[in-house]
């Protein structure tokens, strides 16, 4: 059973396609949902990414709030703005409104390479300091 806000849930009988006991689902904008991949065995024009294009992800705006329906009692949430990821460059990360390019949601997951890669850059930088 696979649910999603707004109380809606789908049940749904899946391969066992990995020895692990998790696996990431992903529904895309034609509804179908699929497992989310991560061997380089499902992907093709596979480039690294650059430090410069990575520090990027540094612009989006980190936020804290409440939702619209939420009193002032509800406790605080911390997020990013779809639209600050949008500016940022990291439109790989954003979800969008049907047909549209209004930014609607953030794919975090999708925002640990590029943290990766900027932590690999600071390691490198902070031996060469040392040494």
């Amino acid at each position: 059973i696979i649910g999603f806000v707004g109380g809606l849930s789908l049940a749904t009988a899946l391969p066992q396609v990995s020895s692990g006991s998790y696996a990431t689902l992903r529904r895309f904008s034609d509804g179908i949902v699929k497992e989310w991949t991560s061997s380089v065995r499902w992907k093709k024009d596979i480039e690294d990414i650059s430090t410069e294009e990575a520090y990027k992800v540094l612009d989006a705006r980190p936020i804290k709030y409440r939702g619209l329906d939420d009193d002032s009692s509800a406790p605080l949430e911390a997020g990013l703005s779809a639209e600050s990821v949008h500016d940022s460059g990291w439109t790989y990360a954003v979800g969008y409104d049907a047909g549209t390019e209004t930014p609607r949601s953030v794919h975090y997951e999708m925002l640990v390479t590029p943290l990766i890669k900027i932590v690999k850059d600071l390691n490198t930088r902070l031996a060469a300091l040392e040494g």
